[in-house]
């Protein structure tokens, strides 16, 4: 999950975990799996033999960068 420390995010990885799924929380912020979609760093090794990716990610409060948002999404 993209954003897993996020207001959705959080929510939809805790939703997975209680259905039983194997939950991955990419994040800038993550201790496990420090993910930075806007150049990609450490994506690859986070997504290693996923099967699903469900992307949450935004961009961060109260920014105003519009180049960064398209990054993301």
């Amino acid at each position: 999950v993209t954003g897993a420390t996020g207001t959705l995010g959080r929510q939809v990885a805790e939703r997975l975990r209680t259905e039983g799924a194997d939950v991955r929380g990419l994040s800038r912020r993550s201790p496990s799996y420090a993910v930075d979609l806007r150049d990609g760093k450490g994506l690859d090794a986070a997504v290693e033999g996923a099967d699903v990716i469900v992307h949450c990610a935004t961009t961060p409060r109260g920014g105003d960068d519009r180049a960064a948002g398209f990054l993301i999404n």
